[in-house]
């Protein structure tokens, strides 16, 4: 996974921060099986930035197979 250029290691501090953002592809179990660029304006690493990168990888998930709803609607994470 990339966001802007780097690795998520060396773009999020944090490992609580890097957890957030990979919820998505675990509860799916599809944390190797794509590979992610992400660009980021703007939001700093907490909040909205965070938030939208966590969307964004949802998003993606449900248009590759809506075989992953069940599990990121359990967990709470919304996708549309």
């Amino acid at each position: 996974m990339l966001l802007n250029g780097k690795t998520l290691e060396e773009y999020l501090p944090l490992e609580t921060l890097r957890m957030v953002v990979r919820s998505p592809l675990e509860l799916t179990e599809t944390l190797e099986q794509f590979d992610i660029k992400i660009n980021v304006k703007g939001g700093g690493y907490t909040g909205s930035g965070m938030g939208a990168m966590r969307h964004g990888i949802t998003r993606a998930l449900m248009e590759a197979s809506a075989d992953y709803r069940p599990a990121l609607k359990a967990a709470g994470i919304r996708y549309s």
